[in-house]
């Protein structure tokens, strides 16, 4: 089994289906968590849902969690939006920090 955090764009429309598995809203996030066979890792016990909508968010609990111990996941899923890409061309130093803490990430449109 491998363990892996979600990030989804927040301006992305969520779909509701019905009897949908817990881990995400979103059919094709979903499908590829379980065709991997990805336990999705919580970083901070405070965490609403199973995944994120801010990459700052994620930043500071991966920071916080590699404070403690060193701590490294196999996948990050990330649903690709613009909204998400900005954040990558206008801090790329956090999307560096964030990349380190994957072994893959994987983009779903």
């Amino acid at each position: 089994m491998y363990r892996g955090i979600i990030l989804l764009d927040e301006k992305c429309p969520i779909i509701q289906v019905p009897n949908f598995v817990k881990h995400c809203p979103l059919k094709s996030v979903n499908d590829f968590i379980c065709q991997k066979n990805i336990e999705i890792a919580t970083l901070n016990p405070h965490q609403l849902t199973s995944y994120y909508t801010r990459p700052f968010a994620l930043y500071f609990d991966l920071k916080k969690t590699k404070k403690d111990r060193k701590v490294t996941y196999d996948y990050l899923v990330i649903n690709l939006h613009e909204a998400f890409q900005k954040f990558t061309d206008t801090y790329p130093e956090y999307w560096n920090e964030i990349q380190s803490s994957f072994h893959h990430i994987h983009l779903i449109k």
